[in-house]
């Protein structure tokens, strides 16, 4: 017999996967969208999109979503075979499936990050901008605002 824990452990996995396959499904469905009207586009957006930097972060990212998807199936039958199952004992299996998969994801993240693809942004990082009551404020800073409880 199982424990609460783990039965609410496999289902937090599971609400995960659905939750991830949801997003991926509505995400695809956009691309599509965005791209049978490729001619509805700002100049500005058709720009982004055949620079090859902003390609690689958007390869990067389909990376590192399926890797995190596959992590969280692997996990499913992993964990409703309870802690002592022969698939959560199998270590080779653990490493490449589980650790992996992340090392994968996060490489992938690392080494395209979005201030190299994205240099218009990673210009502004750092800077001192000004406030709606004409403070300069680093943008890594915290500020108290007036009148807050």
């Amino acid at each position: 017999m199982r424990h609460i824990g783990t039965n609410l452990i496999i289902a937090s996995v599971v609400f995960q996967v659905v939750t991830l396959a949801a997003f991926g499904h509505l995400l695809a469905e956009y691309a599509l969208r965005t791209y049978r009207r490729l001619n509805e586009l700002s100049a500005e957006s058709v720009c982004l999109l055949q620079q090859a930097r902003f390609r690689y972060f958007i390869g990067t990212i389909i990376i590192a979503y399926f890797s995190i998807l596959f992590r969280c199936i692997y996990r499913i039958p992993e964990l409703s075979g309870g802690w002592r199952s022969e698939l959560m004992r199998d270590e080779p299996s653990f490493i490449a499936l589980e650790g992996f998969v992340i090392v994968v994801a996060v490489a992938a993240l690392a080494v395209f990050h979005p201030r190299y693809c994205f240099t218009a942004l990673a210009k502004t990082i750092g800077r001192k901008r000004k406030t709606s009551n004409g403070q300069s404020v680093q943008d890594s800073s915290v500020y108290e605002l007036k009148g807050s409880p």
